[in-house]
């Protein structure tokens, strides 16, 4: 059920002529107040198909001015990093070799030597930067060999 509120804008004079908020001191003048008022039976909890009520809900906001004397501009300015691409030695290398009791660095490397077929292992440690240079350059070869024929089998 869609809610329809009126807006109606009320001026509020303060009682004394300064106020101490927690923003600062403010002058005397009128402060603006918008209050979005409903109807009577929109005020009234509305009553959804599972039969709970709901209550409506009112919103207020308060608009402050305040004198131009007392008015501070900050300027802040944000400054983006970019994030450079690291550059490996080995062919095939995505990221920093992991340390020597990392679990999946002891996984690949365990794998590799029971299973030295293993390419699971192999692109691994490729990636990682675990292989020898030669091995890395093979390996980085085969993957990529597996990656073409993988695109001409998926575009047919």
């Amino acid at each position: 059920m869609a809610t329809e509120s009126k807006q109606s804008e009320v001026k509020v004079k303060p009682s004394s002529s300064n106020f101490d908020g927690p923003k600062g001191k403010f002058e005397s003048s009128m402060k603006l107040k918008k209050i979005e008022s409903s109807n009577k039976q929109q005020q009234q909890s509305v009553v959804d198909s599972k039969n709970k009520s709901i209550p409506a809900v009112t919103k207020t906001e308060v608009k402050s001015k305040s004198a131009p004397s007392s008015s501070k501009t900050t300027t802040t300015t944000t400054t983006t990093r970019v994030r450079q691409k690291k550059v490996y030695s080995l062919p095939g290398q995505r990221f920093d070799p992991p340390e020597e009791r990392e679990p999946l660095r002891i996984f690949y490397e365990s794998l590799s030597k029971q299973i030295p077929t293993s390419e699971m292992a192999e692109f691994w440690m490729m990636e990682h930067g675990l292989l020898s240079p030669e091995r890395a350059r093979k390996a980085h070869e085969k993957k990529q060999r597996k990656q073409k024929d993988a695109t001409i089998w998926n575009s047919r």
